[in-house]
């Protein structure tokens, strides 16, 4: 798919401003009217301050679409980011980490594989990267307040008032051609918005300043802006990743006698366990657990297992040994991650039962032991649980 000409993104973006500024005035308005005058730090004042005594959301705070899409279209574009809608939409109010005055860093989420983005872009007003961002948790903050859906729920931003899920695809291009459909100026703007598009658009303007593209690699975003068959080469490059990822866990993957107890020091569910991992004629580190089955369906041994992470607690044949600290150490953070930076994966998804059964499983081995896990061995961890999170749960 190849992006919008440079020309089409420089339309969308003028066109996108003109709304983002108009609700920047707006808000500032609805702040001076409740706090009765306008300080300098009127963007920093919280949901507390400019709503003490309301049970209600005052109107003047509330959110709709007219506002949140243009901000998040023109997230797409702004310095030639290219960030995806996945990782916009990813967006909550801790995203946003100021390293100075002039910059700071943006954290979301990609869909397809949920790597957390911590992407370095300027703050130099409203219309840089950060400087919108910061806007954007500003004015949504008393509104985030009054939803008292959920404490992850509650902190993402691209939600309107009274809505109960983040803006997607469908009410975004919707939105888009009720406005080219009425626009006066049509200024060359296309009949529908792609976001694939868009971001393309950004990211060749940016390519030619040097400019990395948002979650890609070198050679995935000389892929990406080449204008190839993406499924001919993205999806072999993708299959080898994952192959290269089981193999390594494959090969790394033994237990020997010594870091088994003596027969005495074991209680009956130990023994069985020791004489279950004794008799295996192969283990696989699956990260939050030893398979005896070697990664194998315990259903159907001819087939891989398919059930993912959690399951791997409740399956006779997984088991928690020394070896697989790193892994729960790993699933932890993955999933307490999964809950600072995707919190609708978190509330509708099954990363609190994996921070539940991956905290309780390493509370019982010594705290030297878990302290003593090598942070490679962990950051392997985290790559084996997210593929197998994402990837196999919905398997068999």
């Amino acid at each position: 798919m190849t992006g919008y000409s440079p020309h089409v993104v420089d339309a969308i973006e003028a066109m996108m401003k003109d709304r983002v500024a108009a609700w920047f005035q707006r808000y500032r308005r609805a702040v001076q009217d409740a706090y009765g005058s306008l300080p300098q730090n009127w963007l920093q004042l919280d949901a507390s301050d400019l709503a003490p005594h309301d049970t209600e959301l005052p109107k003047g705070f509330a959110t709709t679409e007219d506002e949140l899409i243009p901000a998040m279209i023109l997230l797409a574009t702004l310095d030639n980011l290219g960030p995806n809608l996945a990782i916009i939409r990813s967006f909550t109010s801790d995203s946003v980490e100021r390293s100075s005055e002039t910059a700071g860093f943006a954290t979301g989420v990609k869909a397809r594989n949920n790597q957390v983005i911590r992407t370095p872009a300027p703050a130099g007003g409203l219309f840089s990267f950060v400087g919108l961002l910061d806007f954007v948790t500003a004015a949504t903050s008393v509104d985030r307040v009054f939803r008292q859906h959920s404490f992850d729920f509650d902190r993402l931003l691209f939600i309107p008032t009274g809505a109960d899920e983040v803006l997607d695809h469908a009410p975004i291009g919707k939105w888009w051609s009720s406005q080219v459909a009425a626009a006066a100026d049509r200024r060359g703007l296309p009949e529908t918005i792609s976001f694939r598009r868009l971001r393309k658009g950004a990211a060749n303007r940016g390519r030619s300043a040097g400019q990395k593209i948002i979650g890609q690699g070198e050679q995935m975003s000389r892929i990406y802006l080449a204008d190839a068959v993406p499924d001919v080469i993205k999806v072999p490059l993708l299959l080898a990743t994952q192959d290269s990822v089981a193999q390594r866990w494959r090969d790394r993957t033994t237990l020997t006698s010594a870091d088994v107890p003596a027969e005495n020091e074991l209680n009956p569910h130990e023994r069985e366990a020791k004489a279950a991992i004794e008799a295996a004629e192969g283990i696989m580190d699956v990260g939050v657990a030893a398979c005896i089955t070697n990664g194998q369906s315990p259903i159907n041994p001819a087939l891989p297992c398919g059930l993912g992470p959690i399951a791997c607690f409740t399956c006779s044949k997984g088991f928690r040994t020394p070896e697989v600290i790193p892994g729960l150490i790993a699933a932890v953070e993955f999933s307490l991650n999964i809950r600072k930076y995707e919190p609708t994966e978190w509330v509708d998804g099954e990363a609190p039962l994996l921070y539940a059964f991956a905290q309780r499983s390493l509370e019982q081995f010594p705290k030297a032991l878990v302290d003593a896990a090598p942070n490679t061995a962990v950051d392997n961890g985290r790559a084996l649980v997210a593929c197998a999170y994402y990837e196999t749960r919905l398997r068999d």
